[in-house]
């Protein structure tokens, strides 16, 4: 078991980008505009930009899918990518934002292609009360021993439950439940599985937690 000291989960914002270029036969390529090399050029960047662009904390901007193309023999007129921006402050979400457009504009003026990107859906960090880490450390270090971790490290995803703590003081448990022994697949890979008897001891940490001072 482990609780985050303060912040747990990040603010995520969910990205949808279309690339808008221009159809053309391919034996006339260069009347052309290829949508589906701006939005690659775009993945490379985005690539790039993770590596090499300074934040506060860790962050992530992932493209997950791309739509793109309609024939083998044409110009691909049209793209568009969805993804998400992962950041653990709001500063740091602003910044990586404002980095994306900079690098689209650059895609622009280089390609041809013209590129419309929306946040879909945004929700705010976690950020655990420091008294409910300190109530549920005791609890934590009874139940699970030597097993119970307080982390320093938050970790890129994103809980709804954030908007809650907007308004009333709260706090995140993560319950490690990977099976020993065995490689541990991580989530959304078709492989991924726990260990359930784990849930017991989550169960007894919840009641204890809500049923104590």
């Amino acid at each position: 078991m482990e609780i985050q000291k303060s912040i747990t989960t990040a603010a995520i914002g969910g990205l949808h980008i279309t690339a808008a270029g221009k159809a053309s036969h391919f034996s006339q390529y260069e009347d052309g505009i290829d949508a589906m090399y701006g939005a690659a050029r775009l993945v490379t960047a985005v690539r790039e930009l993770n590596r090499t662009f300074p934040t506060r904390y860790p962050f992530i901007l992932g493209l997950g899918c791309m739509r793109a193309g309609t024939g083998r023999n044409s110009v691909c007129e049209s793209a568009e990518l969805d993804g998400s921006l992962r950041t653990f402050s709001n500063e740091d979400f602003e910044a990586v934002f404002a980095e994306l457009k900079k690098q689209i504009e650059k895609i622009e003026q280089e390609t041809g292609v013209l590129f419309h990107v929306e946040i879909t859906k945004k929700i705010p960090p976690i950020i655990n009360d420091p008294a409910l880490v300190e109530k549920g450390s005791r609890i934590g270090k009874k139940l699970f021993g030597k097993d119970f971790h307080v982390g320093e490290k938050p970790f890129l995803v994103g809980d709804n439950a954030a908007y809650y703590m907007e308004e009333v003081p709260g706090m995140r448990a993560v319950f490690l439940a990977g099976k020993p022994g065995v490689e541990n697949r991580p989530v959304h890979n078709p492989g991924f599985d726990i260990d359930e008897s784990v849930m017991l001891k989550a169960l007894q940490f919840l009641i204890s937690f809500v049923c104590s001072d």
